[in-house]
């Protein structure tokens, strides 16, 4: 895998980390998320009322947020470093099932389901690209078995082609 794609992991993962630690423990202590000083000088009165509800809420949304986050980021990541170290990357070589369409940022990500020829097994993949895929392009990734990130190894197009 390119190291900027894994790179581009980690930031990800460690900043969800971050946010979760940071405002579980801020949750914990009792520091107020929704503060009617904070509000729109004609807002005040009306959220000064219902502060401790809005404050409730916010911080039940928060914990809910980071619960998800960190098993959807934070666990595969932890689990796909020993991965990382021994380079035992997954590879899979098959059909796009479903189409991801390109984009001109260095940082896009995109998502995109392969068929594997060998197991025909469908594995949906995140990674970064220029370039459209179509359904039934023939595509080659190397991945992290995990988390689901993956460098594009290889793209023959079948289906529409790009126009650049």
């Amino acid at each position: 895998m390119r190291m900027k794609d894994l790179l581009y992991v980690y930031i990800v993962v460690f900043a969800v980390l971050y946010f979760g630690i940071t405002t579980t423990i801020k949750t914990i202590i009792g520091e107020r998320v929704i503060k009617h000083e904070n509000a729109h000088p004609d807002k005040q009165e009306v959220v000064k009322k219902v502060e401790k509800k809005l404050d409730v809420v916010a911080k039940v949304f928060i914990i809910l947020a980071s619960i998800y986050l960190v098993n959807r980021a934070v666990i595969p990541g932890i689990l796909d470093i020993p991965i990382i170290i021994k380079s035992n990357y997954s590879e899979v070589e098959g059909e796009a099932v479903t189409q991801s369409p390109g984009g001109s940022l260095p940082l896009r990500t995109s998502i995109v389901t392969v068929k594997d020829f060998e197991s025909g097994q469908e594995i949906r993949l995140r990674f970064f690209k220029k370039k459209n895929v179509y359904v039934g392009d023939k595509l080659k990734f190397v991945y992290l078995p995990n988390s689901k990130h993956g460098t594009l190894v290889e793209h023959r197009q079948t289906g529409k082609k790009d126009e650049d």
